[in-house]
């Protein structure tokens, strides 16, 4: 990254971090898997690290809670929760669209190599343009929705650039397009926000006592056991 990229960096940094609260609503498409799937959903952010995303993905109606950097699914038709850390699964934060920080665009990029690509008009609002590589992204999710929707990680990996969209106002994340190494699209994401520094209440991010009793999959070590290649098609590990 270029001194000037830097410097316009830590300005939209600077920008976002005046935003405490958020809701926002994304569209996203993926396209990792057998067959493009189609997601939107509402993400509500209470700063500095809380968010709720309730999405349909898939044909399927999940609702994301993240407290910190630890994420719980919640997949009401498998009576599953699929658990993990970001921390532990930095694989899964790319394409995590609904626990996203829209007040960091950046955070999915090894900034290294990140780049301005100037200025465009979205929406009538003026936006930055940037382009870069997924950071540490070496191995990378993929849907198998051969047997309904399931997300599987392979150990081959996927050369991904991502190109953002990041609104110079506010700072905070517009956009984003996930490219493998051909220029196909691999991803994509459109965030249309609402309301910016709201009055949440907090319970909107308490995890859901509902769900108590259902199955809790423990995602990082699906994700490590999938490095085998003997144990590529095992099911995820139950707690």
């Amino acid at each position: 990254m270029t001194g000037e990229t830097a410097r316009l960096v830590e300005g939209i940094r600077e920008r976002a971090r005046r935003v405490t609260s958020l809701v926002a609503e994304y569209q996203a498409r993926l396209t990792l898997g057998l067959r493009p799937v189609e997601v939107t959903g509402k993400l509500s952010f209470l700063g500095p690290d809380k968010c709720r995303a309730e999405t349909r993905i898939g044909g399927e109606r999940i609702t994301t809670v993240r407290r910190g950097r630890v994420v719980h699914r919640y997949v009401p038709k498998r009576g599953e929760v699929w658990k993990y850390s970001l921390d532990d699964l930095p694989q899964a934060e790319p394409i995590n669209f609904g626990t996203a920080d829209l007040r960091d665009p950046f955070f999915a990029v090894d900034e290294a190599g990140l780049r301005s690509e100037g200025m465009v008009d979205l929406d009538s609002r003026p936006t930055h343009v940037f382009v870069g590589r997924v950071r540490g992204g070496a191995r990378h999710g993929v849907l198998d929705t051969r047997k309904g929707f399931r997300i599987r990680y392979r150990p081959r990996g996927l050369a991904v650039q991502v190109e953002l969209h990041v609104d110079a106002e506010t700072g905070l994340l517009r956009s984003m397009r996930g490219l493998d190494a051909t220029g196909a699209e691999l991803f994509s994401a459109r965030y249309t926000i609402r309301e910016v520094n709201v009055p949440l209440d907090e319970s909107l991010f308490a995890l859901e006592e509902s769900a108590a009793a259902w199955r809790v999959i423990d995602m990082a070590e699906t994700f490590l056991s999938s490095l085998n290649p003997d144990s590529a098609d095992q099911p995820p590990s139950v707690n």
